[in-house]
């Protein structure tokens, strides 16, 4: 489609002959749209925006997203402990008495009067037991007492990590069901 626009008179017509008079001449000129700009990417002022959203969010989001994880952590260390009272009470119920160190418990065991220490050293006097948090915490049998009626145990978790709160982070269950929890990040009991 042609588009003509009326110009202004801008010059007159040369007839050859030389009169001396202008005569304004009209000039048909073909009027362009102009092209529509199209926005074919995203400025640097709006990229920076979406950078600062999305770094906000992730500030908000990282905290609640590590308080979850050591939640995590710490409650499976409390089923690690509810599962080996469980076996704790299996081995009782085969052999009449709680499971203390004696000749059979490896040379390389952390043993200090009745306790047992470690997974391994555990393992090999309660091979039912397999902890999911193995990496976070330490795991303890502890003041077995086989000379009581009913005879008592205790059983406990040390945090090994920063993300459970560390050495502080003590979870422990006794044979009559009592459980505590001492300064674990994020809970407070269980």
């Amino acid at each position: 489609m042609n588009f003509l626009r009326q110009s202004t008179p801008i010059q007159s017509i040369n007839t050859g002959i030389n009169t001396g008079i202008i005569t304004p001449c009209i000039q048909a000129t073909p009027i362009i749209p102009s092209p529509i700009r199209r926005n074919h990417g995203v400025t640097l002022v709006e990229l920076l925006v979406v950078l600062a959203v999305i770094s906000i969010l992730i500030k908000l989001s990282i905290p609640s997203y590590l308080n979850f994880i050591s939640k995590q952590k710490i409650s499976a260390a409390e089923t690690d402990l509810v599962s080996m009272a469980m076996n704790m009470e299996n081995y009782l119920l085969n052999h009449t008495y709680y499971p203390i160190p004696s000749s059979s418990t490896p040379s390389n065991a952390v043993v200090t009067s009745s306790n047992i220490t470690g997974v391994s050293n555990i393992q090999a006097v309660l091979p039912g037991w397999v902890p999911a948090q193995s990496a976070d915490f330490t795991y303890y049998v502890w003041a077995v007492d086989n000379t009581v009626t009913p005879p008592t145990y205790t059983v406990s978790a040390s945090g090994v990590s920063t993300s459970v709160g560390g050495s502080s982070c003590i979870l422990s269950l006794n044979s009559s069901n009592v459980k505590s929890i001492t300064s674990c990040k994020g809970v407070s009991s269980w």
